[in-house]
């Protein structure tokens, strides 16, 4: 019989990541009671910050600030940075 067909199906990926950075995610996923990483953590955290990374507008607060450009980058939801760049290029003008 199996298990139901997902309504949005899944495909795998193989990463090789750096190891700290690996061990650093392990630790951050790790499960104690489970004395493991519980099955399937990895994709709900790739999956959540790909939807966050595509979901997100990147703005570049340097013009504002007189700082080098790309050395002060914030990131939100497009509706919030828009009103931002807006209230920003009011106050600057």
């Amino acid at each position: 019989m199996g298990q139901p067909k997902k309504v949005i199906p899944s495909a795998p990926l193989t990463v090789r990541l750096p190891e700290p950075l690996l061990n650093r995610l392990t630790l951050f996923l790790w499960s104690e009671s489970e004395g493991r990483v519980p099955h399937g953590e990895h994709q709900r955290f790739f999956t959540t910050l790909l939807n966050r990374f595509f979901s997100h507008r990147e703005l570049d607060l340097a013009p504002y600030l007189g700082t080098p450009p790309g050395s002060h980058v914030i990131s939100g939801s497009p509706a919030v940075v828009e009103a931002l760049e807006r209230y920003l290029k009011e106050i600057t003008q």
